[in-house]
């Protein structure tokens, strides 16, 4: 069998004092093969965040591993990690730089890994998320949300990574936007063949955009589903009804708005 990109095993993330821990994320196990997609949901507070955050450094791991293509990935340096895994936030206004331009944006990390024929790049970079060479030299407070959102996306394809994290990058969008950008993200997982871990609250946008889906709960995994078994309400644990179940009623509640 092949080994999997990427290898979640006992995972124990905690915050706090040694004397007064926070465990965030209990023990859990995850797998994710190349070309796909896996989705992790859970309510606030249930750990599905801080997955995504320890995958690429930002939360320190208290125990447990996190191996991409078999290396340990708090063991490589922060410049080989992050041509491995990209992180995509929730907040794309947040998450740019206000006095830099676009073209400043895409550019910085190229030249940081001294990537060459940036100009050829950035403008390749901008296709591909369908952004007009127009917006290239604008500023972030000159674009709408969901533009914002696509210079995030590729910023974060600059440096040709792996697997890339994505943490509600939707939800801060409109409805009609955040379709758009769901279907940027497939469309450049299919083209680029790239994994994707994908966080959100929604439990309809990870069965559109993953193939399997983790649900947390209080920082533990209690079950993994197929998308096609979540789309049929297929599922065994009560917490995941109970999350099934109120996706519904915020669908037909918005189905009567």
């Amino acid at each position: 069998m092949s080994t999997p990109l990427l290898s979640i095993h006992n995972l124990d993330v905690r915050f706090g004092t040694d004397a007064n821990p926070v465990r965030a994320v209990r023990g859990i196990d995850l797998t994710l093969e190349e070309g796909q997609s896996l989705g992790i949901v859970g309510e606030s507070g249930s750990g599905k965040s801080t997955v995504l955050r320890a995958v690429c450094g930002l939360s320190p791991i208290h125990s447990g591993t996190c191996l991409l293509d078999g290396q340990a990935l708090n063991t490589l340096a922060p410049e080989v990690r992050a041509r491995l895994v990209q992180m995509i936030f929730q907040d794309p206004f947040g998450a740019l730089h206000p006095r830099q331009s676009v073209d400043e944006q895409l550019r910085e990390p190229m030249r940081i890994h001294r990537m060459s024929d940036l100009d050829q790049r950035v403008a390749a970079l901008l296709q591909q998320v369908a952004l007009g060479p127009e917006l290239r030299f604008r500023y972030p407070h000159q674009l709408s949300g969901g533009q914002r959102q696509r210079v995030c996306i590729a910023r974060a394809l600059a440096l040709e990574p792996k697997l890339l994290l994505l943490d509600e990058p939707t939800s801060a969008l409109d409805m009609s936007v955040q379709a758009e950008v769901l279907r940027l993200l497939a469309h450049i997982r299919e083209q680029r063949g790239m994994s994707y871990l994908f966080v959100s609250h929604d439990l309809a946008v990870v069965a559109q955009l993953c193939d399997r889906i983790a649900i947390m709960q209080e920082g533990q995994v209690v079950e993994i589903v197929t998308a096609a078994a979540l789309r049929a309400g297929v599922v065994t644990h009560a917490y995941s009804a109970t999350l099934l179940n109120a996706a519904r009623q915020r669908h037909r509640l918005g189905n009567k708005g």
